[in-house]
């Protein structure tokens, strides 16, 4: 049982529709997926920046602590004199 060459050009024809709506498809989900990589490639640089920002902060901080600790060496050390002239006295 053959099929008509009518009935050939009616299958190549849906079959030509099948692809073009695949790769139609295909295209939307490359541009979805583009869309997606510049957007997380946007959330990257704001986090980086974020990082940076935050980094002096860091440094701040730690420059405080370092500078509070040196006044409390310094404290203990005047304490210890005190404790001594008060001995002494």
């Amino acid at each position: 049982m053959s099929q008509s060459p009518a009935m050939l050009q009616i299958e190549e024809e849906e079959q030509e529709k099948n692809n073009l709506q695949l790769v139609r498809d295909q295209h939307l989900a490359i541009k979805r997926l583009e869309s997606d990589i510049v957007d997380v490639n946007q959330i990257f640089q704001d986090l980086g920046r974020m990082v940076h920002e935050q980094q002096d902060l860091v440094d701040n901080i730690e420059n405080n602590m370092e500078g509070a600790q040196i006044q409390l060496e310094t404290g203990n050390q005047e304490l210890q004199r005190a404790a001594e002239y008060q001995v002494r006295n």
